[in-house]
């Protein structure tokens, strides 16, 4: 016997999970202007790149009436008198060094945490956590920078990647359930494995 569906005429209707028009609008109004705010500037940025200097705090955005006076030459100023291309570079090779050494150490750190119990776990948990709750400039007194200049680290790759590459949000963030814990934790099973058969 089959039986008849309950949302027909005289049955209920299963919730749609939308809300009423007006308030739909309503909130992607306010989503739609609060995104505009945010984007305002970076597109007065953009618009100021390309007008000359004269024309930058006098028009909003564009000089609708002049548009045959946007230039290039800001982009020529800065390329001709700044190492602007080292800039970039630099900033590239950093920020793609900082990440690949923050995820690998990090993973590691997680790894022991989540894996392995040990004498001093909670209170060193404890005082990690701690450390998240202060801002890098009292974790980093002016302590830190005369340690630089000691070590000659002044002016120098290593003074910006070697006290950012472990990072304790994550290690808190790669825990037992997480993708990094579960793949070294297979990699550790398969090295023990390995080492017991040779």
């Amino acid at each position: 016997m089959i039986r008849q569906r309950s949302g027909g005429a005289g049955g209920h209707r299963r919730p749609t999970g939308r809300g009423p028009l007006p308030l739909s609008v309503l909130y992607h109004a306010v989503l739609a202007a609060s995104a505009l705010l945010i984007v305002l500037p970076f597109l007065w940025l953009a618009c100021a790149a390309f007008k000359p200097q004269k024309d930058i705090f006098t028009t909003a955005f564009l000089p609708w009436h002049r548009l045959g006076d946007l230039t290039l030459d800001n982009f020529r100023i800065l390329f001709r008198r700044e190492p602007f291309a080292r800039w970039m570079l630099n900033s590239l090779f950093l920020s793609s060094l900082q990440t690949v050494l923050v995820v690998a150490l990090s993973s590691l750190g997680g790894f022991a945490l989540a894996k392995y119990r040990f004498v001093g776990r909670r209170p060193l948990m404890l005082l990690m956590f701690l450390t998240m709750l202060l801002p890098a400039q009292v974790i980093y007194p002016s302590g830190g920078i005369d340690l630089i200049r000691a070590i000659g680290w002044v002016n120098s790759y290593a003074a910006i990647v070697v006290p950012g590459a472990v990072s304790v949000f994550g290690m808190f963030l790669d825990d037992l359930g997480s993708f990094g814990s579960v793949l070294l934790g297979v990699l550790c099973r398969r090295f023990r494995a390995w080492h017991r058969s040779h």
